[in-house]
């Protein structure tokens, strides 16, 4: 600040200043028309609003013009409708400019009990038990949240929200306020950040390796050269899909031609299929884009296809000129149509004469799922969900493969291992586990979360 300049009330800091490019058009405009609207100041001089109009004059070498607040009433409510009739502000921007307002609705709460004015800068020390709760911490979900809703135009729970956000993440109710993300959206990325945090603690508990499993990262068929031929049991695959999904090179990396994508897809499932057992199976997990590409280069690769199973997800894209997307396709190939692991039960369940009829001639071991698996996809929400992955595939399906696909000890090799999900089945079904890992920061989360799994290792049957 140069020697000379006015200072900034608390209070203006309720509202964001401007961005560089805003910014650089105000000056212009001052400097063509001259400042429209005065500076307020607080009667002891600091600016309650106009902190862009002041800073702006001085870049455009205009004399600023001021008036003074004249003190009655509320200070907040009187900023608060300077700004709210020329800002369109939307709902989550509204809750943090109330949060910002809670310690300030709070300190005036504190000047009128202690003058017996009340809220409307009145006398009236009637209303002083009820002024005093707004003293109260646990107030700033009552009084002051209601009141600082009311103000803002919004409501107490998306206050009581952004206040929260404002306290643990500065810098997201900074963006909410910028507009760059809504209230839900900051306390996703809260809770993510503390479920990484807990997830991290928990590996830290944990042995630094494992001789049943790892992660390795580097590129997968590179990788995949270094284990030893005809060793897996069963490799599960959930590439790319080359739609632009963003895994930490930017979403162009995923938007490959199709040539260029097809060739390197090649590549890698030669690669798989040469680590296979004889009685191995492979299973490739992929979108509707590429699937007729893959089933032809499964076969070229000399596998032969068991079932072709499409993953209902049970909600998926809402499209406007095509049907909506809500299923993938999973192949399941195998070396040897003839020689092959396949235990039924992980992937049985009762049938309907069990389930609907009670009738006797039932198999009481149930009946195979169908080649349609109705599975809900994970959503940012779930509890299983891992924070910092793109697309995660959930233990439902990865349980059901190693389960049914592999023995207890065999090995299991996932080329793009991603969030970890196949190893986190193979580890608590007593599999030995590889994942291939490019995303060095993808590799760690998933060690972590590996290493938590390993400290307990249910063996589910």
């Amino acid at each position: 600040m140069r020697a000379g300049e006015k200072q900034s009330h608390p209070v203006a800091n309720i509202f964001p200043m401007m961005t560089a490019e805003e910014f650089a058009g105000l000056v212009e405009d001052i400097k063509a028309n001259g400042l429209k609207e005065p500076i307020w100041l607080h009667p002891d001089g600091r600016i309650i609003d106009g902190r862009n109009r002041y800073k702006a004059c001085i870049e455009a070498g205009v004399e600023p013009s001021f008036r003074t607040w004249n003190g009655e009433g509320s200070l907040v409510r009187f900023v608060v409708s300077l700004n709210l009739h020329r800002r369109h502000l939307n709902s989550s921007q509204r809750a943090i400019v109330g949060a910002k307002m809670l310690p300030i609705l709070e300190e005036e709460a504190k000047e009128r009990q202690l003058s017996g004015r009340g809220e409307d800068g009145s006398g009236g020390r009637g209303n002083k038990k009820t002024l005093s709760k707004s003293l109260d911490k646990v107030s700033r979900d009552g009084l002051a949240s209601q009141q600082a809703a009311k103000i803002a135009g919004t409501n107490r729970q998306y206050v009581s929200d952004a206040a929260k956000i404002v306290e643990t993440k500065p810098e997201l109710a900074d963006k909410v306020l910028a507009g760059q993300m809504t209230i839900p959206q900051a306390k996703a990325e809260i809770k993510r950040e503390e479920k990484r945090k807990q997830l991290e603690a928990k590996a830290a508990e944990a042995p630094a390796a494992s001789d049943s499993w790892k992660i390795v990262h580097g590129d997968c068929i590179e990788e995949l050269r270094k284990i030893e031929d005809l060793s897996a049991r069963l490799i599960f695959a959930d590439p790319p899909y080359n739609i632009g999904i963003d895994y930490g090179d930017g979403e162009q990396a995923d938007r490959l031609d199709d040539d260029e994508y097809l060739d390197w897809c090649r590549q890698w499932i030669r690669a798989c299929v040469s680590k296979l057992t004889p009685d191995g199976s492979f299973w490739l997990m992929i979108c509707d884009e590429y699937a007729d590409h893959f089933g032809i280069m499964l076969r070229q690769a000399g596998l032969y296809r068991r079932s072709w199973i499409k993953w209902y997800e049970t909600f998926g894209v809402n499209c406007q000129n095509k049907f909506n997307r809500c299923s993938r396709h999973i192949f399941y190939c195998v070396k040897d149509p003839k020689r092959f692991v396949f235990n039924p039960d992980p992937v049985s369940r009762q049938s309907d004469r069990q389930a609907k009829y009670g009738d006797a001639r039932a198999n009481p071991a149930g009946k195979l799922w169908d080649d349609v698996w109705e599975i809900p996809r994970l959503t940012d929400t779930c509890e299983e969900r891992m924070p910092g992955f793109p697309t995660q595939i959930p233990l439902a399906i990865t349980r059901a493969i190693v389960g049914c696909a592999s023995e207890p000890g065999d090995l299991v090799i996932d080329p793009f291992n991603g969030s970890g999900s196949t190893g986190v089945a193979a580890i608590e079904l007593g599999r030995k586990y590889v994942g291939i890992e490019k995303n060095e920061q993808f590799a760690k989360a998933s060690t972590d979360r590996l290493k938590v799994v390993s400290l307990v290792q249910p063996v589910r049957s």
